[in-house]
Order: structure tokens, then C-alpha cells, then sequence
């Protein structure tokens, strides 16, 4: 640019310089005076004249072209530095891209590496502090074998032992997974993501925040108390309790997705498992669905109602809620009744198992036992709710291995009047104190 500058410059001076050389060569004062001028010189004079004019037009014209080039070339030379600095920048935010890129590749492998490092020796830490429990467990019994010789005591001590080893196991399993959220929140990276996915699939953890009576109430008889310990020890052997669930398999036999509405232990869905029943379970509590898992059933954490209402409509082969009514509202059972025959397939069955109130001896026996208990729900009740809830048939079924072990006997007295009318009524009374402890709804859609 600066060299088309000085051209230019050049150009003017010379143009200006033979103006100026012209004009000096044309004397025009030697005409005048006492000089007698003829007309073929004053037409020479006025030719000049009329050149020299000339000349200047011609040289303004050329001034003018000449500067309207020089802006077109500014311009474009302008239009070109743009485009070399609009590419210029480009290349340099590519180039920083890359950077970036490089260096989150670097940062990523590292933080891999270190998570890989972290959750490796946090294995060995859980695996070694097993074994080390396991080496007590094993010595503790020894020491009481040798203080106990008796069979019923070595059976005792053999499901305490189980029983032990069950919660142990348990408690390693959530502790695993813990852990395992833990690092995988600390490295998200991509590698992680699927993990992470899992994690998040997974339902809330029991039941600080959601319980059986009440769905937002916290501080709940849950989250206080040790309700795997409290259901042991309460409950009953899982052997007898199975032994009483028996009686359920003809209306689930043939059908498949069984829903466990609250399973527990797992005692049902182990019996479903056992006769080749397709089932699945939820439950509020945690380590109740960890056992369930340890023992390869299908069980998630969750709200039983919000289970039910996700399943797609007709889907389900029958639907178990084996000692869950009484956990809940008035409100809450009309849901389960309207949901569970909008989600069954036609042919399939409810049933909903509940410690009987007819029976008076689960006032003073077990009802008030469980401090998360609500309240009973009367058998009469419970079959017009599920009836109101569309289902076609529904029974009453009083369970025969749930009655309290206690017999009125019967007075025999001879010439004795109204001794069989008494008889009678003493086995009413008899039924009324020391029926079935539970009974069970059976609603056919």
C-alpha cells in the first residue's frame, strides 16, 4: 500500500511539472505593448490558450480517475486483511479447542485411574473385615457348642447363627452399595455413567420419608426401630410363616407377574419361586429387600401403592398383600382395591391377608405389638371395598393354621338342662377369643 502511495505522489508532481514548463514557455507579455500583432499570431495565442486549458480539464479528469482507483484498492486491501484476520482467529479458537479437549482427556484418564485404585482397595478393606467377622463368628461358636450339648440347643444356636449370618450379609450388601455411590458421585466420569445410571434407577432408601401408614409422615416407628430385628423376633420363623401362605398357591398357579404388595422377608415370593410362579416384590425397608435379593427373588425398594400404580393396566396375573391393609388408611385401601382391578388381567386374583379383629385375642396377643399397625380392617369391610371396587367375587377366607392353640371343652352332664345350648355358646365364645388370628380377602376380577 505505502509503495502505490509514493507512484501516485510521483505521478502528480510530474504531470504539474510539464504544466508548469508549459506555461513558462509561452510569453505571452512579448505580444503586447508596442508590438503590432497580426491575427494569424493572436489565433496562435488563443490555441495555446484553449490547449493549456484543455490540458488542465484533462489532468483534473485524470487526478480524479486516478484517486477513485486508489480507494478501490484501500478497499480492497482492507476487505483482504479482514479476511486473513477472520481466519486467523479461527484457526487460533481451533487450536484452543483441541487444547481443551486434549487436556479433559487427560484429566479424565487420571481421575479413572485414581477411582480404579480407590474402589479396589475399598474392596479388600470390606472383604478383609468379612473374613475377619466371619473368624470371630466361627470362634464365638465354638465356645458355645461346647457349653451346649442338648439337640433343641443345637438347633437353637444353628438358626441364631443363621439368622446372624443373614444380617451380616445384608448389612455388607447396602454398605457395598454405599460405598459404591459414594465413589461414583466423587467421579463422574464417562467411563462411570452407566454405573451411575444404575444407581439412579434405584428407589429411595426406606423409610425416613415414606412409611406403610403414612406416606410423608418422618420420624416414623421405621426409621426408630430395628424393624429387621423387630420382625424376627415378632413374626415368627420364616418356616411357619411359608407353611401358612401355603394355602394361597391354587390361585396364583398358571399365572405369571405376581405382584408382593410389602414382601417382607421374602416369604411369598420364595413360595411363588419354589412352585414356578413368575413374581416380584416391593417393600418400604431396605434390608428386607436386600435379603430378598441375596436370596436371587425379585424385590425393589419402593412405596406399594406407587409400585401398583405404575404397571401398565391388565398386566399383572395376581397381586399378594400379605399383612399390609392394616398399615394403611381407609383412603389408601380403597386405592389398593381400585388400582389392584384396574391392573389385574381378567381371571386373576387379589388377595389381601390381615390380622382378623373378629378374633379378640389379636387385641391382646399381637396387634398392638407393632407400633406402625394403623388399625384393623373388619372382614365385611374389606369384601365390600374390593366388590365397590369392581371385582366379581370376593370370599372371606378365615385361615385354619392361624388360630390360637386354645379349646373351651365341652361340659358333659347328664339331666342337666340347656347343656347343649350352653355347649354351644361356649363354642362361639371359643371362636370369639381363639379363632383365626388373620384372614384373607380372595377378590376374583
Amino acid at each position: 500500500m505505502l509503495q502505490n502511495s509514493e507512484k501516485v505522489e510521483e505521478l502528480i508532481k510530474k504531470l504539474e511539472s510539464e504544466k508548469n514548463n508549459l506555461e513558462s514557455n509561452i510569453d505571452l507579455e512579448q505580444f503586447s505593448g508596442d508590438n503590432i500583432l497580426t491575427r494569424n499570431t493572436e489565433r496562435k495565442i488563443k490555441g495555446i490558450r484553449h490547449t493549456i486549458i484543455k490540458d488542465q480539464s484533462d489532468f483534473n479528469d485524470s487526478i480524479m480517475v486516478l484517486c477513485d482507483a486508489i480507494l478501490e484498492l484501500v478497499k480492497f486491501e482492507d476487505e483482504q486483511r479482514a479476511r486473513e484476520r477472520q481466519q486467523t482467529e479461527a484457526e487460533i479458537a481451533e487450536a484452543i479447542k483441541n487444547y481443551n479437549i486434549q487436556l479433559q482427556d487427560q484429566l479424565q484418564e487420571q481421575l479413572q485411574e485414581r477411582f480404579t485404585s480407590d474402589q479396589n482397595q475399598t474392596d479388600e478393606k470390606i472383604s478383609e473385615a468379612i473374613k475377619n467377622y466371619n473368624i470371630q463368628l466361627q470362634e464365638q461358636l465354638r465356645k458355645e457348642f461346647s457349653t451346649h450339648s442338648s439337640d433343641e440347643s443345637y438347633k437353637e444356636l444353628l438358626s441364631t447363627l443363621q439368622e446372624m449370618q443373614n444380617r451380616q450379609e445384608v448389612k455388607n450388601r447396602i454398605l457395598e452399595k454405599r460405598i459404591s455411590e459414594s465413589l461414583v458421585a466423587a467421579n463422574p466420569s464417562d467411563n462411570n455413567k452407566d454405573m451411575q445410571g444404575q444407581l439412579t434407577e434405584l428407589p429411595d432408601r426406606h423409610p425416613d420419608e415414606k412409611t406403610k401408614t403414612d406416606h410423608s409422615a418422618k420420624g416414623s416407628a421405621y426409621s426408630q426401630i430395628d424393624y429387621y430385628d423387630f420382625e424376627n423376633h415378632f413374626r415368627g420363623p420364616v418356616e411357619l410363616i411359608t407353611e401358612r401362605q401355603k394355602i394361597y398357591i391354587p390361585y396364583f398357579s398358571g399365572h405369571s407377574r405376581v405382584m408382593d404388595l410389602g414382601c417382607g422377608r421374602g416369604e411369598f415370593l420364595q413360595l411363588m419361586k419354589d412352585n414356578n410362579i413368575d413374581a416380584f416384590g416391593v417393600d418400604l425397608y431396605e434390608e428386607f429387600v436386600e435379603l430378598c435379593r441375596m436370596h436371587n427373588l425379585n424385590a425393589a425398594i419402593g412405596d406399594a401403592l406407587e409400585a401398583l400404580s405404575k404397571q401398565p393396566d391388565s398386566s399383572l396375573g395376581g397381586i399378594f398383600a400379605g399383612q399390609l391393609v392394616e398399615h394403611l388408611s381407609t383412603e389408601q385401601v380403597i386405592t389398593l382395591c381400585r388400582l389392584a382391578h384396574a391392573k389385574l388381567e381378567p381371571g386373576a386374583y387379589l388377595i389381601m391377608e390381615t390380622p382378623n379383629p373378629m378374633c379378640l385375642s389379636i387385641f391382646s396377643n399381637s396387634f398392638y405389638v407393632d407400633p406402625s399397625h394403623n388399625k384393623p380392617v373388619h372382614p365385611l369391610l374389606l369384601q365390600y371395598l374390593t366388590e365397590k371396587a369392581g371385582f366379581a367375587d370376593a370370599q372371606i377366607l378365615f385361615t385354619e393354621l392361624s388360630k390360637v392353640p386354645v379349646k373351651i371343652p365341652e361340659l358333659k352332664i347328664e339331666n342337666v338342662p340347656n347343656i347343649e345350648q350352653f355347649n354351644e355358646s361356649m363354642r362361639y365364645v371359643e371362636n370369639l377369643l381363639f379363632g383365626s388370628q388373620d384372614y384373607a380377602v380372595v377378590a376374583e376380577k
